[in-house]
């Protein structure tokens, strides 16, 4: 009877064995399931999203949530501003050079802001765009305006600075004998 009570015994505990496993493997592939229904459930929400997604922020401000038309008009209300104050000073060993936004015709291109802006998190890699977008609602995200300039206009501001320069080079070239 003693060896039918181990063999017994040894079977139950092989049994319990198998069930914690069972339970075990049940568990992680329920939590599995759960966390692939959530990141979908997460990516089909933000991919159907047509606003601006939430703590994205443009001239310091917060646009979460905002349309296309009302990134437009916070760019054309504040790029003015921004460009005001958009005044380069530069120091030279003998001369104080100032270059202000309307000496080469600086703007904030709206458009590639707009795209810029709206382009947050829809780069076409499902999981890189929801690792962004769940970032920004941890840590604001700031996107920087994109700027044009009339390049005629800074190749002569160039100029003049070249030509207050003392004891600048007349003749750049050079030649090896």
């Amino acid at each position: 009877r003693v060896g039918k009570k181990e063999s017994s015994v040894a079977k139950f505990k092989e049994k319990f064995k198998n069930k914690k496993l069972r339970l075990a493997l049940i568990i992680t592939a329920i939590t599995l399931i759960v966390i692939i229904v959530s990141f979908s459930t997460i990516a089909c929400i933000n991919k159907f999203n047509s606003k601006v997604y939430k703590n994205v922020c443009l001239f310091g401000e917060n646009i979460g949530g905002k349309t296309r038309e009302q990134v437009i008009e916070i760019i054309n209300k504040h790029g003015e501003d921004v460009l005001k104050a958009k005044t380069d000073i530069y120091q030279g060993t003998d001369n104080l050079l100032v270059v202000t936004s309307d000496e080469i015709e600086l703007k904030v291109d709206a458009a590639a802001t707009v795209t810029n802006v709206m382009g947050f998190g829809r780069d076409n890699n499902l999981f890189s765009d929801n690792l962004k977008i769940l970032g920004a609602l941890f840590k604001p995200v700031n996107i920087e305006p994109v700027y044009s300039y009339n390049e005629e206009k800074l190749d002569g501001v160039i100029k003049n600075i070249d030509l207050t320069i003392k004891n600048r080079a007349n003749d750049d070239t050079y030649s090896i004998d």
